[in-house]
């Protein structure tokens, strides 16, 4: 049992081991992984703290209020804002694979890129109001841009992405992928840092580290 305080500690620890900058294996530029790793350096707790453990939205059916600014009455401790107009943000998921649905959008943010990850069987509503696309089938997702339609839903999307880009010191750009279709994909899913990855240091989930780092505290505690 670990004080409140501490709590996230186990999960932050296995998050930054698997973050890009510091997460084994060879699929990382050596160019790429050191400008991270600067960047880790000069930034500030809050924005850290999102490049270690992201923030994924379910977007494709947030709540009506979600992309709006924050009522004048609203209690800013209950929900999440962003930007100066304290924008609504949708509610955060756990950084796992069991959460990602065909027929959903996701949003994810870590301070330094957005990415959207698009279900194969996405609503076509949705696609054609952020892409003008009924359907990403076949589509080169590189070439796939964020547009701003007249219609609601895209406003609400769009203020989102603005009101996150809005809180960084950098811009963030917006990488859209498809399920099923790699590139940018393997990229979203590095970022999934509850699951397993496929390098020597990263092959625990979040339960599995969790039970680890318990048995080895009981065990440095037995010694004493």
């Amino acid at each position: 049992m670990l004080p409140e305080q501490l709590q996230l500690l186990p999960l932050y620890a296995m998050a930054l081991q698997k973050n890009m900058a510091f997460r084994g294996g060879t699929d990382m530029r050596t160019d790429e992984r050191a400008f991270l790793i600067s960047q880790l350096s000069n930034m500030s707790v809050e924005e850290s703290r999102v490049f270690i453990y992201p923030r994924l939205f379910e977007v494709h059916n947030m709540n009506p209020q979600c992309g709006l600014p924050a009522a004048a009455d609203a209690d800013l401790e209950e929900i999440t804002t962003a930007g100066s107009s304290k924008i609504v943000l949708p509610d955060v998921t756990n950084l796992t694979y069991e959460h990602l649905k065909s027929d959903a959008v996701f949003l994810l943010e870590d301070s330094q890129a957005l990415y959207m990850w698009v279900g194969k069987d996405a609503p076509a509503a949705f696609l054609n109001s952020a892409f003008s696309l009924g359907s990403l089938e076949g589509i080169d997702c590189s070439q796939v841009m964020l547009l701003r339609n007249p219609d609601e839903l895209s406003q609400r999307i769009n203020g989102i992405v603005d009101a996150l880009r809005e809180d960084r010191p950098t811009f963030m750009q917006l990488h859209v992928c498809r399920e099923g279709d790699g590139g940018n994909e393997a990229r979203f899913f590095w970022h999934l840092v509850e699951d397993r990855a496929s390098f020597t240091g990263g092959t625990y989930s979040y339960a599995e580290f969790l039970q680890h780092v318990t048995r080895q505290s009981h065990g440095a505690a037995g010694t004493r």
